[in-house]
């Protein structure tokens, strides 16, 4: 009999326009302890650095570490 694996649903905890700022997020999030993953919709394509609207990006965690993580991204953004 096969074990079940239990599906983690992912939420959208942050977005920004610049991949490389959503990366940073993200790597501060996994120091953390939280799993993150960059969703980038980047037009571009060509260049980790584009910026403005063609480069929107997204941070998605699990659904039950959504809690800590926006809390986390809201402790550093007040610290800049």
């Amino acid at each position: 009999m096969k074990s079940r694996e239990k599906k983690i649903c992912y939420v959208e905890v942050y977005s920004c326009y610049g991949e490389a700022q959503a990366c940073l997020f993200k790597e501060f999030l996994v120091v953390h302890g939280i799993p993150a993953t960059v969703i980038s919709e980047s037009l571009s394509g060509l260049s980790f650095f584009t910026t403005g609207t063609t480069a929107k990006a997204r941070i998605i965690v699990p659904e039950s570490l959504f809690e800590k993580a926006r809390s986390l991204i809201a402790e550093a953004e007040a610290s800049n």
